[in-house]
């Protein structure tokens, strides 16, 4: 408990050290009450018939719940029956309610949130067996959870009775109750009971298996009984075969044995289904499952896209033969216009919460880019009269920014003006006034001195400097008369500018009139381009060099599409950069209020243009000859797309097909072909497409060095990106005879985390960091390990995870790829290789 004493201002009274003894005061105090809790407990029990259950027999458990006395009492109970191995991998232990509802606790506010943690465990089987008696009956029926009942209410003598069947897993059960009261006494109780037979076989077999893989399966048969016993082993089943089916072994009492069949898995099956069995003279045990069979081959995908406002346009693209391939699909969408991507990012950047003054500058500006769209025709995202209010009410909070020098600071009373932050404040008011919005001239005239003042003091110590320099100089060409002897001062230093400065440069350097060496610098700047089927993107080479200039390479895409337009509106280039624009958003916007306004000023210049928002055509797309689609584009629905799949029967396998798109009307037509498929073949080479992956394997400490049952390996994965990506997954898989480790779960030998940990402790003191964090996604499934990165600049990622060999035979090791999640055309592998795996010695 807390007491707070506040005294108020009592007068302006002095001691005679000058200390102020009227001043506010205040006093805090603490004491700590002990609350008693004993009485808050409630006690539960649970009291099955017997400890020793058969498969797939019927439990009787009785609950009795009683207050801190020992008297009945009713409450409500939640009673759940888990396999005791799955709580065992999540270090699972039974609640302390009592503490967890009355514990002590310090002073001090707390929030919380709870979390659901799901664990996915996949174990393959399916429900069979059946009839007959239960020492006999086949078993199938295999599940984590044998029962769960979240509400089971006593009776006032505290009693209830809950009754379930088992599955047919051979296995101890937690029996798990925690009930509550309605005078919130709270308790939890557990206990076990055993599931079992007299013989039992335990299969030896993957979790999964790739087509062709060589396996050695095995049975495992425990003898339960008090003497020897003779068994026939058999396996039986389908998607596999075998050359011998049926052994005999004699096991003895309380002791196992276990009997090996080779199997190949067959070519064509989508699954494998196994029945073990083993039989004696008076038991028998028999177990059903199924596993899953993959092909070994890779996901391939190619892509085309352009445009044309021509009658009709024709695209070849070649479909591989039936038998090469699987699920083949080709997906064509056509278009009226590329400013079907835009509403999403007008939307984020109106609805920005908004703070410092490039903020603010960044919450009106794209309502003057909503203006000049709405202007065009086809957009209507907010009133005519909502506009207005926004971009008055940004433009007179900017002005209590501006410090007395002329210039601005990011917040009221900063005592700093900043030129770029300036500069970007001053071609915000000027593209306001040639809106026609009512812009503060003196405000602005008092903004360009100071520009120019900071100019004629600026010293050119490094590229950012320069940079910034670049950029005022571009909105002093904007917003007057630019100064031609500084132009010509920085284009002499040109090769030390970034990308975006040059197009700042280029298009101040157009608006003076000096044409020759805006189109020099422009050249420079299409040496760089980074060019792929889906679009064309620039980079910085040190893009971190030119955060304090607020840029990132997606803004300096936009602003060199701007300069492309301004310089060069021809360029065969420019539809290819929007598109690599356009394919950089996430969540419909760029990564920044500054990328997201510099794209949608960039593309509100390219619509006016090339004038597509006054599209009106019918657009035909046809495949050798036959008609397989057709969409009609106008003023009612010019910002929507039409996508559909190429009929199968339409394209010839095995040769190239023609794709011809027709036009009829006005307008420009745009179009996007990505065709995907799987390739199953039986040799594999590594592949780069915009991304290179490598992978390595070798053994851990103690470890034998070739393959083998019961050892670790440590798998290594190299990704490189050559130029910046997102949304990118990583697929790495397991050979069949091998499981992954994973950490996350309790029962992992945790210690051999060392070994991961020593793949970082050798690197040099600049290179300490751990990569892995790139991946913000991972899991660690049956057949492979998973990663996912929402963004990865260019650059080398390492990646390590270790594996156990756990099935002796030899299989096929499907390749490791990374490839862009929306452009799966972007991609590279590993080659597919084959693993020996030997049988522990």
């Amino acid at each position: 408990m807390s007491v707070v004493i506040v005294k108020p201002r009592v007068g302006e009274t002095f001691d005679d050290n000058g200390l102020d003894t009227g001043a506010p005061a205040f006093r805090i105090g603490y004491a700590k009450l002990k609350v008693e809790n004993a009485s808050k407990a409630l006690t539960v029990s649970i009291q099955p018939e017997k400890r020793r259950y058969l498969p797939g027999e019927e439990v009787e458990v009785t609950l009795l719940t009683q207050d801190w006395r020992g008297n009945p009492v009713p409450a409500e109970v939640s009673l759940s029956v888990v396999d005791m191995s799955v709580l065992a991998l999540t270090g699972f232990r039974v609640p302390d309610l009592l503490a967890l509802f009355y514990g002590d606790r310090g002073l001090g506010v707390r929030t919380a949130q709870n979390l659901l943690f799901l664990l996915e465990r996949y174990k393959p089987g399916s429900k069979g067996g059946g009839g007959g008696d239960l020492e006999e009956r086949a078993r199938g029926d295999f599940k984590d959870t044998a029962y769960w009942n979240p509400s089971i209410v006593t009776d006032a003598g505290g009693r209830a009775v809950a009754r379930f069947t088992l599955p047919d897993n051979l296995t101890t059960w937690q029996i798990l109750a925690t009930g509550h009261t309605r005078e919130s006494l709270v308790g939890a109780f557990a206990t076990e009971i055993l599931e079992t037979k007299r013989v039992i076989v335990r299969p030896v077999r993957p979790r999964f298996a790739v087509h062709g893989d060589r396996a050695e399966l095995a049975a495992i048969v425990v003898n339960g009984t008090e003497e020897d016993a003779a068994f026939a082993v058999t396996l039986g089943g389908a998607g596999f075969k075998a050359d011998d089916t049926e052994e005999s072994v004699t096991v003895p009492a309380g002791e196992q044995r276990k009997v090996t069949f080779p199997v190949v898995f067959d070519d064509a099956s989508a699954k494998a289904d196994f029945v073990f069995a083993a039989e004696g003279a008076d038991a028998r045990d028999e177990v059903r499952e199924s596993v899953p069979l993959v092909s070994f081959g890779v996901p391939r995908a190619v892509a085309t896209s352009g445009f044309t406002e021509d009658a009709a346009a024709e695209e070849r693209f070649f479909v591989p033969v039936r038998e090469e391939v699987t699920g083949a699909r080709a997906e064509l969408t056509l278009s009226p216009t590329l400013a079907t991507y835009l509403p999403k990012g007008l939307e984020f950047l109106v609805r920005f919460p908004y703070g410092c003054a490039e903020q603010t500058v960044s919450s009106f500006l794209p309502n003057i880019a909503v203006a000049e769209l709405q202007g065009l025709g086809a957009f209507r995202i907010v009133s005519p009269e909502s506009l207005r209010e926004k971009v008055t009410a940004g433009m007179e909070r900017l002005l209590t920014f501006q410090r007395p020098d002329g210039g601005f600071g990011y917040f009221p009373g900063s005592r700093e003006s900043y030129p770029y932050l300036s500069a970007y404040v001053l071609h915000a008011f000027r593209l306001a006034a040639n809106a026609g919005y009512a812009a503060d001239e003196r405000a602005m005239l008092r903004t360009r001195e100071y520009l120019r003042s900071t100019l004629r003091s600026h010293r050119m110590e490094n590229r950012t400097d320069l940079a910034e320099r670049a950029y005022i100089l571009y909105v002093l060409g904007e917003t007057g008369t630019p100064d031609q002897a500084l132009l010509s001062n920085l284009y002499g230093k040109r090769d030390e500018l970034g990308v975006f400065a040059k197009a700042y440069l280029a298009m101040a350097l157009e608006r003076s009139g000096d044409h020759r060496r805006s189109a020099d610098l422009l050249q420079d700047i299409l040496a760089a381009a980074k060019i792929s089927p889906r679009g064309t993107h620039f980079e910085e080479k040190n893009e971190r060099q030119y955060r304090r200039l607020m840029s990132t390479n997606q803004r300096t895409t936009a602003v060199v599409l701007q300069a492309l337009l301004r310089i060069d509106p021809q360029n065969a280039l420019i539809p290819n950069v929007v598109r690599g624009l356009l394919a950089m958003r996430q969540g419909g916007h760029w990564d920044t209020t500054q990328s997201t306004t510099a794209g949608i000023f960039s593309l509100v210049e390219y619509l006016r243009a090339t004038r597509e928002l006054e599209g009106d055509f019918k657009a035909t797309a046809s495949v050798n000859g036959e008609e397989v689609n057709e969409a009609a584009f106008n003023a009612a629905n010019i910002l929507t797309r039409e996508t559909a799949d190429l009929p199968q029967d339409a394209m010839s396998h095995g040769q190239m097909n023609a794709l011809v798109l027709s036009r009829e009307g006005t307008g420009r037509l745009y179009y996007d072909l990505l065709l995907t498929y799987f390739w199953k073949t039986e040799r594999i080479d590594p592949l780069e497409s915009g991304i290179s992956i490598a992978r390595e394997i070798q053994p851990v400490k103690g470890s034998a060095a070739h393959p083998t049952v019961g050892s670790t390996y440590k798998v290594k994965l190299t990704i490189t990106v050559p130029e910046e990506r997102h949304f990118v997954g990583i697929e790495s898989p397991h050979p069949a005879g091998m499981e992954g480790v994973d950490f996350a779960l309790k029962t992992t030998q945790q210690y051999l985390q060392e070994e991961m940990d020593n793949g970082r402790a050798d690197r040099s003191w600049w290179n300490w960091w751990d990569q892995s964090w790139y991946f913000t996604h991972r899991e660690f499934r049956d057949d492979q390990v998973f990663l996912f990165a929402d963004n990865l600049p260019a650059g080398v990622y390492r990646y390590e995870y270790l594996v156990r060999a756990t099935l002796s035979g030899t299989f096929r090791w499907r390749p490791a790829r990374a490839s862009e999640m929306y452009f799966p055309e972007v991609f590279g592998n590993t080659a597919g290789e084959t693993m020996k795996i030997g049988d522990a010695p």
